[in-house]
């Protein structure tokens, strides 16, 4: 299933914040680290809170299990920067259908800058759920 952006309006900049969903695939905890587009910036924005929210149940694991990381590949598509991340490991739980934070302080991207979120496999891995990523963000002004 390929990601649908939802809810983002290129028009609106400045003090006005905006929302968008993207969804996501599940993944066996066999598969290979993979990542989806989560955004490509138009423009200069912040990006103020990235959260996910599987469909089912996720119980972290001690040795084998998956990290979300959120990362700025740049514009050429690159290693990036992280800009917030969750790992999975024991004692950290996902419950469906309720939002878990990824990224939960400011984080600027510029024009052009693609947003990506990464499945991380670690040791065998652990299945990821499908569900859905909610940006929310804020078009800056033009210089």
């Amino acid at each position: 299933m390929a990601s649908e952006l939802i809810g983002f309006n290129p028009r609106l900049r400045g003090a006005v914040r905006q929302h968008a969903t993207v969804f996501n695939p599940g993944a066996a905890a066999a598969d290979a680290t993979e990542q989806w587009a989560l955004l490509a910036a138009e423009r200069d924005l912040v990006i103020h809170r990235v959260s996910w929210v599987p469909k089912a149940a996720v119980t972290g694991q001690a040795t084998n299990n998956f990290n979300l990381n959120v990362i700025n590949v740049g514009a050429d598509g690159g290693a990036g920067t992280e800009l917030g991340n969750v790992d999975f490991g024991a004692g950290t739980n996902a419950t469906a259908d309720v939002e878990k934070v990824v990224v939960s302080t400011d984080k600027r991207v510029k024009a052009g800058d693609v947003v990506v979120v990464q499945r991380e496999k670690v040791g065998t891995g652990l299945d990821m759920p499908e569900g859905a990523f909610s940006v929310v963000f804020t078009v800056l002004d033009e210089a």
